[in-house]
């Protein structure tokens, strides 16, 4: 005897052109990633900043930046590939 779940309705099919999950798939996730990958930009900026002020223990901000840097490259390698219906890594 199974206790999983089995719906009654099939799975959002989100390659469905009338389905409501296409337009969040094409629209809003591009926008989404898109505003992830300039917060992260900002941030690391402003930590940049931070570490060129006189007496600043650069050495933690500089890893911060670096950590900020690996993950914009991969979230716009992320959006490249979804943008392009690339498989995903």
């Amino acid at each position: 005897m199974s206790n999983l779940f089995t719906s009654t309705y099939p799975p959002y099919d989100p390659t469905d052109e009338t389905g409501f999950s296409y337009e969040t798939v094409v629209k809003r996730w591009p926008i989404i990633i898109t505003g992830v990958i300039d917060q992260l930009h900002r941030d690391c900026h402003t930590l940049s900043l931070q570490a060129q002020e006189p007496g600043a223990d650069a050495g933690p901000l500089e890893a911060k930046i670096g950590e900020g840097k690996a993950i914009i490259e991969k979230i716009s390698k992320l959006k490249y590939q979804m943008g392009r219906d690339h498989p995903l890594e």
